[in-house]
């Protein structure tokens, strides 16, 4: 017997169907039609927890009538209790697959989300078609560090200039690159974090790195807080996720673009090129906001067809 009087799974393929069983218990997680994958995920990181080497899912499928350790079924239970009581995925499993690589994630940090990946890639193209090789670039809103590690894994020249406004997630995104891109100046080296004065001051972390006369990046590359309190949210991540990381300060919830698109000239080469995610209720409001600067602006959508990123050229002659 284990954890909640719970009996404990013998077999892979027990363990599998109790996790299924008890995330079942919540029917927001039935509707979203995700049981059978999130079993799988909380089966293999509770085998690993309990001291053994992580499985793929093909490695699981295999294993089906092979005993499942007890202490991997204590895990179990326990996870997936947390689960089906709607505790986020991320948070119990620590960690979230983005692009390349695994990255450490915590309450701390936005989780990535598959529509940061699609803007990310569509970066990484982007840069390879209009650089030998990106040598330097800005983010602004690290995070768990996913957009700067991805493009700096990819290109081996590149420096990165990135701002953080909290503690934690600065700790966390240094954490994952040490991790992903390794400690040395081939690696975290080239990961510049600066921290952000506070909420409101877009540029405050660059801006003692332009009056000591170091030269503009070629690209920025954002996914700002866009939220407004009227927008749809999902209940678990309105009440675990951090708030700095979905709403910007203030009740203008295109604080970060207007901040961004005025300052582009004094952090960019004149041929600069901008990603930055979007909220799509708001996709013309963003686009208007760097046209006015007679910017070239690109809108791109996600794969549910809504404008999710945008695209913008400094460079442009109307």
């Amino acid at each position: 017997m284990g954890a909640f009087g719970q009996d404990l799974p013998t077999s892979f393929d027990s363990a599998l169907r109790l996790a299924a069983a008890i995330l079942s218990r919540n029917s927001e997680l039935i509707s979203r039609g995700v049981i059978q994958a999130e079993a799988e995920l909380l089966v293999i990181e509770a085998y690993r927890r309990s001291g053994h080497a992580s499985l793929t899912r093909m490695e699981l499928y295999s294993r089906l009538a092979d005993r499942f350790p007890e202490a991997a079924g204590e895990a179990l239970i326990i996870m997936a209790g947390a689960r089906s009581e709607g505790k986020i995925l991320q948070h119990i499993t620590g960690k979230q697959v983005f692009l390349d690589h695994e990255y450490e994630v915590g309450p701390d940090v936005l989780v990535p989300r598959p529509e940061t990946e699609a803007m990310v890639a569509h970066a990484v193209k982007i840069l390879a078609e209009q650089f030998d090789a990106p040598r330097s670039g800005i983010e602004i809103g690290l995070g768990s560090g996913i957009i700067s590690i991805e493009l700096l894994s990819r290109f081996p020249s590149l420096r990165m200039i990135s701002s953080e406004l909290t503690e934690e997630a600065a700790r966390r995104a240094g954490s994952n690159a040490n991790r992903i891109l390794g400690s040395g100046s081939r690696g975290l080296g080239r990961l510049q974090i600066l921290r952000a004065p506070n909420a409101l001051d877009v540029w405050g972390a660059f801006r003692s790195l332009a009056s000591e006369g170091k030269p503009r990046a070629q690209f920025l590359v954002s996914n700002p807080p866009y939220l407004a309190p009227s927008d749809p949210i999902d209940r678990e991540v309105l009440e675990q996720e951090p708030r700095t990381a979905l709403f910007p300060p203030g009740t203008d919830p295109l604080h970060f673009y207007r901040e961004i698109a005025g300052g582009l000239d004094e952090f960019l080469e004149p041929t600069g090129i901008v990603f930055l995610e979007i909220a799509p209720e708001r996709s013309v409001e963003a686009r208007a906001l760097f046209a006015r600067y007679d910017r070239d602006v690109r809108v791109y959508s996600d794969l549910n067809g809504r404008d999710r990123f945008i695209e913008v050229r400094m460079g442009f002659v109307p």
